[in-house]
């Protein structure tokens, strides 16, 4: 049996049959053994990781299930990051096995002769890729290779995060706080920091912050509101990712079309109409209310 080819692919329903079959039992030892594993990965380039022995790679293969477990007890900002991790290894290990026909096979992915239908497309949306720029025919959108690449790599990661365990373990959690502590945030994560925040923004976070089911309008206006003061992609994921009905999927479409139309943050008057205001504040909008607190 190949173990350094399905420790390199554990994504695969033969890797997965395989950690059946081996049936590993959880231990302290494992999940210790995990979470050093995903510090490891968390610390390096995804190109310069190597299985220097067949040994090596079937341990590597029995701790993916467990470093799973750990992740799924992460937020979703250090989730998110590790999936990207993992998807980027993937996909490197993809390419210099062999070419883009074969990955699409074995990932069982929907495209062929570089096209895909559009519903499949937005589905596993690249973050720098937007559909009003690819040439898109009867529903069907047209890829180059490298944009299948990308789709590729989207898809691992999505599907990384959205079959993650539903499940709650205190010795993982343990063991993902610990990974967390020890890996320092990309400036990615990092956000600007907001002042003499309106009292109606302020508001709408505090709810999201406590895990509160904001209704949409709140949510689109905040979006926008920390868009406009500078906050990632990622902040404002994690942001939402506190609500109850957080769909990491959906969340991100519509995040990413709202930085992609630029939209204006509402006037105080549509708030007020939309039952958003909290206060008199008696300017036109939310982010003018520094300057007329100073």
């Amino acid at each position: 049996m190949d173990f350094e080819w399905l420790a390199k692919h554990p994504y695969t329903d033969e890797a997965k049959n395989t950690i059946k079959e081996i049936n590993p039992q959880f231990s302290d030892e494992l999940l210790h053994k995990a979470q050093e594993k995903l510090i490891y990965l968390l610390m390096r380039e995804p190109s310069t990781i190597k299985y220097i022995s067949d040994i090596q790679a079937r341990e590597d293969l029995i701790l993916y299930p467990v470093i799973r477990l750990i992740t799924s007890q992460m937020n979703y900002s250090f989730s998110n990051r590790i999936s990207r991790t993992f998807s980027k290894l993937w996909v490197s290990t993809l390419k210099q096995e062999s070419d883009v026909e074969k990955a699409i096979q074995l990932l069982n992915l929907k495209i062929k002769d570089n096209k895909m239908a559009v519903a499949d497309y937005l589905a596993d949306l690249p973050y720098d890729h937007k559909l009003v720029n690819k040439p898109v025919q009867q529903g069907v959108v047209y890829l180059s290779e490298q944009d299948i690449w990308d789709v590729i790599q989207k898809h691992l990661e999505r599907t990384f995060i959205e079959t993650l365990p539903k499940i709650k373990n205190d010795k993982a959690k343990k063991a993902a706080e610990t990974v967390m502590a020890s890996i320092p945030m990309k400036s990615e994560f990092k956000v600007s920091k907001i002042t003499d925040m309106a009292p109606c923004m302020q508001e709408i976070i505090d709810k999201l912050n406590k895990g509160e089911n904001v209704p949409h309008m709140a949510r689109w206006t905040i979006a926008v509101y920390l868009n406009k003061a500078g906050w990632s992609e990622d902040a404002l994921i994690s942001l939402f990712s506190r609500t109850p009905n957080f769909e990491p999927k959906l969340t991100t479409y519509h995040i990413n079309y709202m930085i992609e139309k630029n939209y204006s943050v509402p006037s105080c008057e549509s708030l007020k109409s939309q039952g958003i205001c909290v206060a008199d504040c008696r300017i036109k909008s939310p982010v003018s209310y520094r300057g007329k607190k100073k």
